[in-house]
């Protein structure tokens, strides 16, 4: 019975997947792209360019999300591997901290939604939810030190 379960689990796992990989294939998020790897269909690669006017302005952005096994009802993970300085993102990981991925998680929570409130985070710092609490202090106190480091490390590593 419990393997009957799972693989119902796993099949609605796997459709919501592709239900919503289709999606963001017809109608992509402005200023990104997203898709499973190669290797998994748990885990997409995520590119977000540099708005005009933001302070990653030219830059592009590799990132990855990451479904468990209990995907929707658990939220994935979404892990910057280009470096980039922002206050929402633990310098050291690369994991974007923001709501969406813990309290505000619901299973009802698209892909899109995710990929759209990070994309968001690039143009716009949350810097009363950040990651890197010094950063967010800058970005607050010291905001032309903070843009000069942010558009720094987007030309040093995100070209």
């Amino acid at each position: 019975m419990a393997s009957s379960s799972t693989s119902n689990s796993n099949l609605t796992f796997i459709n919501r997947l592709r239900r919503e990989c289709l999606d963001l294939q017809q109608n992509p998020v402005p200023f990104t792209c997203a898709g499973p790897t190669a290797d998994s269909l748990k885990q997409w690669l995520v590119v977000f360019e540099g708005e005009t006017d933001s302070l990653y302005e030219g830059g592009t952005f590799f990132a990855l999300l990451t479904f468990d096994d209990d995907y929707p009802f658990t939220p994935p993970t979404l892990e910057f591997k280009t470096r980039i300085y922002h206050c929402n993102i633990y310098q050291s990981t690369g994991l974007v901290k923001h709501d969406i991925f813990d309290k505000n998680w619901s299973p009802t929570v698209t892909i899109r939604q995710i990929i759209q409130k990070v994309a968001k985070l690039l143009v716009q710092c949350e810097p009363d939810h950040c990651a890197m609490k010094e950063l967010g202090l800058q970005y607050k106190h010291e905001r032309n030190d903070y843009e000069r480091m942010a558009r720094l490390w987007t030309k040093n590593f995100a070209r």
